[in-house]
């Protein structure tokens, strides 16, 4: 999960465009709840392709995409609020929204 990404200028290819793109990832987060602090600062040079008029990622594939942490707040603020979901559920998405919240530096809920 990330908290925020560069984008560096284009290099033109050949055929392609290949775009430095710099994460500055926050941690680990599984769709079970789980947050696991691992902060790093990782580039991922994209190449881009332009196939039928457009320009399309041809590459690399991630292991792990980024995701903003907004959107995984967000997503768990949403469990938290879900009637249909279970105690147990609720309250380890609380602490691993405590947990992302200091993390990113932001108050905690």
């Amino acid at each position: 999960m990330a908290k925020k990404y560069d984008i560096s200028r284009a290099a033109k290819l050949s055929s392609k465009v290949r775009i430095p793109v710099t994460y500055t990832r926050l941690g680990l987060f599984c769709m079970d709840t789980q947050f696991e602090l691992k902060p790093k600062v990782d580039t991922v040079s994209y190449e881009l392709v332009r196939r039928g008029g457009v320009w399309r990622v041809d590459g690399p594939v991630p292991d792990y995409p980024y995701v903003g942490w907004q959107t995984v707040r967000d997503s768990l603020r949403n469990l938290i609020a879900d009637e249909s979901e279970t105690t147990s559920r609720k309250e380890q998405a609380r602490n691993t929204l405590q947990a992302l919240s200091e993390a990113a530096g932001e108050k905690p809920e």
